[in-house]
């Protein structure tokens, strides 16, 4: 249950265009132990479900500040450090609540405290084929269910500052899968040797 009166909400999004096939991302993303190579702010992130990913699979991820400026960092990090002494876990967990192939991944996200939970999110990637290219667009939506959690979010830039960490984030998967295209196009394209 909510410790604030009102609970504000921390809404945003960012988008890019990857030069890689929608099927090629979709399949990346939905790969949610796959997230720590391109999120920056997590480590770890471990299936709490066996068999394929759905709609219902749960994780657990081991989380820290979002890549925003050192000032801001420090700030959010002495916010959440403080809150872990009345309970705050020290991890995340998600669950997937909509895949629509190659055009749609969504899922909530809490970080747990005590009884309750400290923050809750939800997240969404919508992804628009056009042509070679992919426009990635990733939404969010921050409800800080303590004060504390609220000066974090706020710590962090508020919206703006979320949204700008959500396109660094962006800018490394993009990096990453246009990595991967060029990397299978120039071995697929290699002449065979015979001997």
């Amino acid at each position: 249950m909510s410790t604030l009166p009102t609970v504000p909400i921390f809404a945003g999004q960012a988008t890019i265009s990857i030069q890689a096939p929608v099927e090629v991302v979709y399949d990346y993303l939905l790969d949610f132990t796959k997230h720590p190579q391109w999120v920056k702010n997590i480590s770890k992130v471990q299936p709490l479900n066996n068999g394929p990913i759905g709609v219902g699979s749960q994780f657990k991820a081991s989380e820290f500040t979002p890549p925003v400026s050192f000032l801001k960092m420090i700030t959010a990090t002495l916010h959440y450090a403080i809150s872990t002494f009345s309970g705050t876990k020290s991890y995340s967990l998600a669950e997937i609540t909509t895949l629509e192939p190659h055009r749609h991944i969504a899922w909530t996200g809490r970080l747990p405290r005590g009884n309750g939970d400290f923050n809750r999110s939800e997240w969404e990637i919508v992804l628009e084929p056009q042509g070679a290219t992919t426009q990635v667009t990733q939404c969010f939506r921050f409800s800080p269910q303590t004060e504390r959690a609220r000066h974090m979010l706020e710590a962090l830039g508020g919206t703006a500052g979320l949204s700008e960490a959500c396109l660094v984030n962006l800018e490394r998967l993009k990096y990453i899968l246009e990595g991967e295209v060029i990397k299978t196009l120039s071995q697929s394209s290699r002449p065979t040797v015979s001997n």
